[in-house]
């Protein structure tokens, strides 16, 4: 499955639900400039791995991300063969690489990628200043349809809401939001 870039660096070609569900994840966040996909390296003479991911940072890092759901490489055969590449061509390729799993990229962790993505697209800066100033009469903690009822236009309200989250003023308040999905009766807090 092909899935649009916004960081402006092609197509992703995804071989798998979870490698895109990565795929969302990686383009969503705001310290990655440049997302590729299968990016070859040779671990040893004539063998190849083909890394899911290859994530260039603002900061200037480039890692190769192996993309497999935990229960994937419980024999660690994968691991093994990342730790070849590291001490054989690693240094050519890249800074660093590793592995990510359905424990990093879970579902909650999925949707809310995907809805600040969406959220990028439909940006209106009168409406993220609007729900902006609503935020001074909120309570410290309050629910996403509190908030939601102030706006007129429900659909524009959303998009501001996750515009808001996706620059750090709000944040989803519950114990472990990587695995709490975020629905109109969660509860939201201002960033400090």
């Amino acid at each position: 499955m092909f899935l649009n870039n916004p960081l402006g660096t092609g197509p992703l070609r995804c071989e798998s639900w979870f490698e895109a569900q990565c795929a969302v994840y990686l383009m969503s966040r705001r310290d990655v400039v440049d997302v590729s996909c299968q990016y070859g390296v040779e671990y040893a003479k004539g063998k190849f791995h083909y890394f899911d991911f290859r994530v260039v940072y603002k900061s200037g890092l480039v890692r190769l991300l192996a993309a497999r759901p935990a229960q994937l490489d419980n024999h660690g055969k994968l691991l093994a063969k990342l730790e070849l590449i590291r001490n054989h061509s690693l240094h050519l390729h890249a800074d660093d690489c590793k592995i990510m799993t359905d424990e990093l990229v879970t579902k909650a962790v999925f949707l809310r990628s995907a809805e600040i993505l969406r959220a990028r697209e439909l940006k209106n800066n009168e409406n993220c200043n609007c729900m902006q100033r609503l935020l001074s009469g909120m309570k410290e903690t309050f629910k996403v349809c509190e908030l939601l009822q102030e706006f007129a236009d429900l659909g524009a309200a959303r998009t501001a809401m996750w515009n808001l989250i996706d620059i750090g003023v709000l944040e989803h308040a519950c114990s472990r939001p990587d695995y709490m999905t975020m629905t109109d009766i969660s509860y939201l807090r201002q960033c400090a």
